[in-house]
């Protein structure tokens, strides 16, 4: 939760730590593995769950935080699925406001996306990417099971099912509006987000010391 001034030097020696598969199948029994994962996807989700606003700018928007942590849990332990499916239900007003911030970087381009504001050189910012780790996992990728969950979960149908659900779960909020409209832009962007869908599994599964700078095709 980022309550100390010391947690960015933390996590980046910290996941690291974690990624390292001898401390999950040598150094902890099954039962402490599935309590450190329980207690990682409880994190995220609570953190998931106080998102509020559809409105951003610059890089110390709060939503980078649980976008951040959902693509790092998928490189540490995998059963993304689990998190991921009770996220996806969006179950609270958290949720559905997660999804919309989570969905708009799937549908827009950088400088037209409804949420975050583009970067700029003072303030950063600009939508989050959506396959970025926290730490020094730059060697790391996702793994394998969340790879295939992902690829078999992703597309533009399905998102649309969830904006759907995530606008009606909003109505009478104030992220309503945005949501909604973003909902009407979809036959607009199909193409894009069809494209996304696709590629998204396959940015996940590749390191960060990849040559060049991974970014969408589309």
């Amino acid at each position: 939760m980022r309550g100390t001034e010391g947690y960015g030097g933390f996590v980046e020696h910290f996941y690291p730590v974690l990624a390292d598969r001898h401390v999950f199948d040598t150094h902890l029994t099954p039962k402490q593995t599935a309590a450190v994962a329980e207690f990682m996807c409880q994190a995220i989700l609570q953190e998931v769950d106080e998102q509020r606003g559809l409105a951003y700018r610059g890089s110390n928007a709060r939503p980078y935080r649980w976008i951040r942590a959902l693509t790092t849990y998928g490189v540490l332990r995998p059963d993304i699925d689990r998190l991921w499916t009770a996220w996806w239900s969006v179950g609270t007003i958290g949720r559905a406001v997660a999804s919309v911030q989570y969905i708009s970087a799937l549908m827009y381009p950088s400088e037209a996306n409804p949420v975050f504001a583009p970067w700029t050189r003072d303030e950063g910012g600009g939508p989050p990417c959506l396959w970025e780790f926290e730490g020094h996992l730059y060697s790391h990728r996702w793994l394998a099971p969340n790879v295939e969950f992902l690829r078999r979960t992703l597309n533009a149908p399905a998102v649309t099912k969830v904006l759907s659900r995530a606008a009606q779960a909003l109505n009478g909020e104030p992220e309503h509006e945005l949501a909604a409209r973003m909902l009407t832009t979809i036959p607009e962007r199909t193409e894009t987000l069809a494209a996304r869908c696709i590629e998204l599994p396959s940015l996940l599964a590749t390191t960060q010391e990849a040559d060049g700078l991974l970014e969408w095709s589309v």
